[in-house]
């Protein structure tokens, strides 16, 4: 038990650090970038063109979670997002 509390307590401390250390990535105009939480971690989401017109669009799927994040994205691209 104390095993997994030590390991669940150095996940937590790594992913502190990672946020703290990190910087957000910019998108070039007409691309969007960004990181999509999963129930297996995370994706790296980038796309520009014609194909960032089809995920603003919503004819990708994205999960619930992510929409927001992925609005804001693509108004910064200057593309039209969905919803």
């Amino acid at each position: 038990m104390l095993a997994v509390a030590m390991v669940l307590l150095a996940i937590v401390i790594a992913v502190g650090v990672a946020s703290l250390t990190s910087r957000a990535q910019r998108s070039a105009s007409g691309c969007i970038d960004m990181t999509i939480a999963s129930t297996t971690g995370g994706a790296t989401l980038h796309a520009c063109g014609l194909q960032a017109a089809r995920v603003c669009r919503g004819e990708v799927p994205v999960p619930r979670a992510s929409a927001g994040e992925l609005r804001r994205r693509c108004r910064e691209a200057g593309l039209a997002a969905a919803g």
